[in-house]
């Protein structure tokens, strides 16, 4: 029995004398388990913007003792199995022992991140040996913008402004802000401003309604390029509101202008040389008299027209004007009660429509030349600073509409007097 025991020994100290004396560099190609060198940082993704920090692409250096053939890259996430998101082949590459390893940023821009916590990278030698390292990656969710104390709608004052204020908060740093309406159907951009990283900024600016805007739109921008937006409803009023309307009167012998007359509802001003062609669809025109500036119904010009003058000459209508439309007028009074409610809709923007109904109880209207006076008292047909607010009827093809004027300025000039007003025309 001792000599088997002994034969046994001798045979294990032969074996192991022959591995000693084996060079170093054998010893690495048949080692299996050789262990391969992967240098890398420590990367964040920010779950928002798709984007890795300290760099936006994952590299790492891989150095080995033997040829490397491909690298398996998995993406390891808490609670799901790690997901095969790479195969990097090495058939190409100069060295199979020193790798540059990159991932592009955007290949995990479709992929839920938020339970992240690296990559493992299975790397297979051409000797079938294998080896893994990690990439450690942690992902970071930024606090999202938001907005506060956004009014749900706004509409014009007297002067056509909305002032539209909100409040802007960040904790990453507010860096701009824009406002748009959609005056044209799409959205357009009306106002930007830049700021510098503000957490919280109190957003206020002074509005000029845009006809037939029906909303706005505000969006902030953060530090990270997330956004946030918010509207605000203009309620859509059935009438067109056109502001600081400007209309001159009948010239002089050295003085032409093209706004002394207006055409409604497609809005039109139009001068004497222009006349020609558009006699019966003109709504009312402006004319200066010796008791003052004045709104003239186009039935009313008979003795008037030729007044009006194109490069020095009179003007001559092709028809009688007496078959022009019979626009009339009524100016109201504050001191009536009923009229009154007109004053408040209009200054308190809550004129409803301009139907008949709006100004049920009122007489219609009734002056074919009402004027202006700044000495006068108001009446149905004399207008002040007092009395600002003219109701017309026009009649046209499709029926008679009700257009409100706000008269804002009377510039008394003689033949070149000229008069500034807000006009709120049917749409339909």
């Amino acid at each position: 029995m001792k000599t088997i025991i002994h034969i046994i020994a001798i045979t294990v100290c032969i074996f192991g004398i022959l591995a000693c004396s084996k060079k170093s560099e054998d010893v690495i190609l048949n080692d299996k388990g050789a262990k391969d060198v992967v240098e890398a940082q420590d990367y964040t993704f920010n779950t928002a913007t798709k984007t890795f920090t300290p760099q936006n692409n994952i590299e790492a250096q891989i150095t080995s003792q033997k040829d490397i053939n491909f690298i398996y890259t998995y993406l390891i996430r808490e609670g799901v199995s790690d997901s095969l998101v790479d195969i990097t082949y090495t058939q190409d590459l100069d060295s199979k022992r020193s790798i540059q390893f990159v991932m592009e940023a955007d290949l995990f821009e479709h992929i839920p991140m938020q339970d992240v916590s690296g990559l493992k990278l299975m790397i297979k030698r051409t000797d079938n040996s294998s080896d893994e390292a990690v990439i450690n990656i942690q992902s970071f969710t930024p606090p999202l913008p938001f907005w506060e104390n956004v009014p749900e709608s706004l509409v014009p004052d007297d002067a056509n402004v909305i002032q539209v204020t909100a409040t802007a908060k960040s904790e990453n740093g507010i860096t701009k802000i824009e406002l748009y309406d959609d005056y044209q159907g799409a959205f357009v951009k009306v106002h930007e401003m830049d700021l510098n990283g503000e957490t919280t900024h109190t957003f206020d600016y002074a509005y000029t309604y845009r006809p037939n805007a029906a909303n706005l739109k505000l969006i902030m921008y953060d530090a990270y390029g997330l956004s946030s937006e918010a509207s605000i409803a203009i309620p859509v009023l059935p009438y067109e509101i056109y502001t600081n309307v400007t209309m001159s009167a009948q010239g002089t012998n050295a003085v032409t202008f093209n706004n002394s007359a207006l055409l409604l509802p497609s809005f039109e001003l139009t001068g004497p040389c222009n006349f020609v062609n558009k006699e019966e669809a003109i709504s009312f025109f402006m004319y200066a008299t010796s008791s003052g500036v004045s709104l003239y119904a186009p039935t009313n010009t008979t003795n008037i027209i030729g007044n009006y003058r194109c490069n020095g000459s009179p003007y001559t209508p092709i028809t009688s004007p007496s078959n022009w439309i019979a626009t009339r007028f009524r100016v109201l009074l504050p001191s009536n009660s009923r009229q009154q409610e007109v004053y408040d809709a209009y200054n308190t923007n809550s004129i409803p429509d301009l139907s008949d109904d709006f100004f049920d109880g009122i007489s219609a209207p009734s002056s074919s030349a009402p004027r202006y006076s700044s000495t006068a008292e108001a009446s149905a047909s004399i207008f002040t600073q007092e009395a600002y607010l003219i109701w017309a009827t026009i009649p046209n093809p499709q029926g008679t509409i009700n257009v409100l004027l706000r008269i804002r300025e009377v510039i008394e000039n003689g033949n070149e007097s000229s008069i500034r007003f807000d006009l709120l025309v049917p749409k339909n």
